[in-house]
């Protein structure tokens, strides 16, 4: 009996150790959450001047950049995050869907009118895109986004947070989907910060919580 109850004591704290290690979170993004904005080398976790969102992500998840859509990115991934994110190729479209499909848990924010401030002009390339550039994927899930407003033909999506959100069960995976890229924005009035930080946090555990 000893020996099983050690077996059972070692097996509880292996469990217990499991339970405890952060989720991972993969996060594709054109937003500068991760790069100061205009300068690739000068990461800003180096400089301080880390992204709130990232910072407030980084207490509850292991948090990784993803430059792109591939087979070997997407193997052993649960968890990902497009946050406006700039044009994805279609073979990054297909493999995406077939991963979400597969299983994969996929937040999305995207905005027709981001209102991020940058220091490049309209149409640099080095500027997060304005508009999001996901139209492809969301027309063959059934959606559309206009004026921060999804229209939706797909019977497995439904609206969510005043028609803010809508998620979509996508063969095994779900997809939540958030008309507004600027919840992810610093913003001056830190108790707005904090309830946007609260909603993402959300959203975020009723993905992994999802059958």
């Amino acid at each position: 009996m000893p020996v099983l109850n050690g077996f059972v004591l070692a097996t509880a704290l292996a469990a217990s150790v499991a339970s405890s290690r952060p989720s991972e979170l993969a996060i594709m993004t054109a937003l500068p959450l991760f790069w100061a904005e205009g300068n690739a080398l000068d990461l800003i976790a180096k400089s301080g001047g880390k992204a709130p969102v990232l910072s407030a992500l980084e207490t509850r998840f292991k948090v990784a950049a993803l430059d792109i859509l591939d087979k070997e990115s997407l193997k052993g991934r649960r968890l990902i995050m497009l946050a406006q994110p700039a044009a994805l190729r279609p073979e990054e479209l297909v493999l995406l869907d077939q991963w979400v499909r597969a299983g994969g848990r996929l937040i999305v924010f995207a905005d027709t009118n981001l209102r991020w401030e940058s220091q490049f002009g309209l149409g640099d390339p080095r500027r997060p895109p304005v508009r999001s550039l996901l139209g492809p994927l969301f027309k063959h899930w059934g959606l559309a986004l206009s004026a921060d407003k999804w229209t939706i033909s797909n019977t497995n999506c439904r609206r969510e947070s005043a028609g803010l959100v809508v998620r979509c069960h996508i063969g095994s995976g779900v997809a939540l989907l958030v008309a507004d890229a600027d919840l992810l924005n610093q913003s001056s009035d830190k108790g707005r910060e904090s309830r946007n930080h609260d909603s993402v946090f959300s959203w975020l555990d009723s993905l992994e919580s999802s059958p």
